[in-house]
């Protein structure tokens, strides 16, 4: 006796199609999300490279390495030599020279002790003074290439032109 399969076939592919349908509308709607997961990012990795390569254009484009590097060093001569010279007043005033002591033949055998102590530790503070206020000098972006951007893209831009400057 032959049996007709054509029912129960027809009921297998209807229950297989009906619950296929439910897996492919999940299937679909999660890569949607994974879609739009990847393009945020893409985006976001986008803005970030576009801010530090547009902040790192800005530091070449408005400051002066060689100038800043001068006007740096000046700077630290200048601290240096008027510290000095405060701390060898100051050092010959806390402790003179001896003036019953034999004065030498060389031109420096008169500076006292105190003058040479002082005018070391004077030329160290105005060396390291002006260093300090070098380095936590900030340069601050141009506010007019960040109007109309997003508050992601101006503190990226911003932490990138403040690195690239120091």
């Amino acid at each position: 006796m032959k049996r007709d399969m054509t029912f129960p076939v027809l009921v297998f592919c209807i229950a297989v199609l009906t619950f296929s349908l439910l897996f492919a509308t999940y299937a679909q709607q999660n890569s949607g999300r994974v879609a739009a997961k990847t393009v945020a990012a893409q985006d976001t990795s986008a803005m970030r490279f576009e801010a530090k390569f547009a902040a790192g254009q800005d530091v070449n484009r408005y400051i002066n390495e060689r100038l800043r590097l001068g006007a740096d060093v000046g700077t630290l001569c200048i601290g240096g030599a008027i510290g000095g010279l405060a701390g060898c007043v100051i050092g010959n005033f806390i402790a003179p020279r001896d003036p019953s002591a034999p004065s030498g033949l060389m031109p420096f055998d008169d500076i006292s002790q105190g003058a040479v102590v002082g005018g070391c530790i004077g030329f160290a503070a105005g060396v390291l003074v002006p260093l300090s206020g070098i380095y936590r000098s900030q340069s601050h972006p141009p506010p007019e290439r960040l109007l109309g951007k997003s508050p992601e893209y101006v503190e990226i831009y911003a932490d990138a032109y403040k690195a690239k400057t120091r």
